[in-house]
């Protein structure tokens, strides 16, 4: 059996640890913790990546340049 609490953490007391001992009864059971931060939205993301694309514009390689020899060289 499985189940997910979402609460914060100001709201745990005694009764929820009563809560699991009467939904587990007698049985072993792992306890994991994980601070929920909130999600990024897509549109925020996007903002995120014009701002970076404007800072850092994308760089064209020329198809003539061999960048395995590059790195080798690089790598001696």
């Amino acid at each position: 059996m499985q189940t997910t609490f979402r609460l914060n953490v100001n709201e745990l007391d005694v009764s929820f640890i009563e809560k699991l001992k009467k939904l587990f009864k007698n049985k072993e059971v792992s306890i994991i913790v994980v601070d929920k931060k909130p999600q990024t939205s897509q549109y925020e993301m996007y903002k995120k990546s014009e701002a970076l694309n404007k800072k850092y514009p994308p760089k064209i390689v020329s198809e003539h340049i061999n960048i395995s020899e590059i790195a080798k060289e690089v790598n001696l």
